[in-house]
């Protein structure tokens, strides 16, 4: 794999692994709803917002990323 797609994946990953860890936050902190809907089933619809925008930075950012580290 190139280098530049391997900092774009990885970005990615990263941004799936906030995605968790905001479901979780969600779950154990706020005691919203079951861990399972809030990380896939039933996502409230303003978190929907939230994570795909820091989903959308991570990608934004690795794409970046990629750009200046070849």
């Amino acid at each position: 794999m190139k280098k530049q797609t391997r900092v774009v994946v990885i970005s990615c990953i990263f941004g799936m692994i906030a995605w968790v860890v905001d479901a979780a936050f969600d779950h154990f902190i706020f005691y919203e709803k079951p861990f399972w809907d809030l990380l896939i089933f039933h996502v409230p619809f303003h978190e929907v917002y939230v994570r795909g925008a820091i989903l959308s930075c991570f990608l934004v950012f690795g794409a970046i990323a990629s750009r200046l580290s070849s």
